[in-house]
């Protein structure tokens, strides 16, 4: 109901704006995530919500290698309820944080989560956190800069990412020798890997 209230009144104001669908949390295993999507009320949500947004919004905290099932359950989810056409924002994305990563591993964490999360269909992706902060465990290892604003490992990964990927059209995921997977990216003049 406070979507479609909140929606009538966006729309009132602005026609063309679009609606995001708030951003759903992805629980920490495979197993809750699924129960908040299958028997919660996530499903509800989106079947009686359906023409009151345009695209829906997951925050991924997950392990990384979880990141395409989560995105899996998402799109069946879309697909029942009638949403599959609309696209996917991703506003809050970053490594697990039980147990806290190094800043070594989440600098490593940073390339393959944000490919893997552009290639599973996420059209937009925002990184969080920028500043590490407060008591709260994610809030505490998660950022790019520590609380002093000094740059980690994970803050140059993920700026010479950036750098790389500006103005990609696309990712792809591409098997490669030994089960490994690389991600092309896809530029308006060449292709990077």
């Amino acid at each position: 109901e406070v979507t479609r209230i909140a929606s009538e009144e966006i729309r009132k104001a602005d026609p063309d704006a679009k609606i995001l669908l708030a951003g759903i949390a992805s629980a920490q295993t495979q197993e809750q995530f699924e129960n908040v999507f299958y028997q919660g009320n996530i499903e509800k949500v989106m079947k009686g919500a359906s023409d009151y947004f345009d695209i829906v919004d997951i925050h991924l905290y997950a392990n990384t290698e979880d990141v395409p099932k989560k995105l899996s359950v998402l799109k069946d989810v879309m697909a029942r309820t009638g949403n599959s056409g609309k696209p996917v924002f991703s506003t809050e994305n970053a490594v697990d944080f039980k147990p806290a990563p190094t800043n070594e591993q989440q600098a490593q964490d940073i390339p393959k989560r944000l490919s893997l999360t552009y290639a599973n269909g996420v059209i937009l992706v925002t990184y969080f956190l920028y500043m590490e902060s407060g008591t709260d465990p994610g809030t505490q290892v998660l950022g790019l800069v520590d609380g002093n604003n000094n740059p980690k490992p994970a803050y140059y990964a993920f700026k010479q990412f950036v750098a790389n990927i500006k103005g990609f059209t696309g990712v792809v995921q591409e098997n490669g020798p030994q089960g490994v997977s690389i991600y092309s990216y896809k530029l308006p003049d060449k292709k990077i890997y």
